[in-house]
């Protein structure tokens, strides 16, 4: 089944892909080989404008995701807590192993076997694109 953590980042991508004006499809591509940070400067989007369409998908996923039962309220208001647009880090290669954009709360909850920060999670590799999609079982 789907993890939050992956929901969650899934949410994020597709917001970012949309504020860019590419398709996720596109971005999980360009991704491979550019940072978010260099997508907007290339795209001429600004990137406050960026971190905070991203922050915004994301909570309402995480809102999504107490609702469905799959976060409790502790979990849902500590990744809350953690996820302001000042805190997504766009200079990631990918979506990085920390449950995407930087985003450090999704790792206490989700995405087993991965090492805090998704260290030795090779770009394309188990766990990349997107942060929580290496804890599916």
């Amino acid at each position: 089944g789907k993890t939050a953590g992956g929901t969650i980042a899934q949410a994020g991508l597709d917001a970012a892909a949309k504020t860019l004006g590419m398709t996720t499809a596109d971005l999980t591509t360009a991704l491979k080989t550019k940072t978010l940070l260099a997508l907007a400067n290339e795209k001429k989007v600004d990137v406050a404008t960026l971190r905070t369409a991203i922050a915004n998908a994301q909570k309402a996923a995480i809102d999504q995701a107490f609702k469905d039962g799959t976060l409790t309220q502790a979990q849902a208001d500590a990744m809350k807590a953690n996820l302001k647009p000042e805190n997504i880090d766009l200079n990631r290669p990918g979506f990085g192993g920390r449950g995407g954009f930087g985003f450090d709360g999704l790792d206490r909850f989700d995405g087993k076997g991965m090492p805090p920060g998704g260290m030795g999670v090779p770009p394309g590799g188990p766990g990349a694109p997107f942060g929580g999609r290496g804890g599916r079982r």
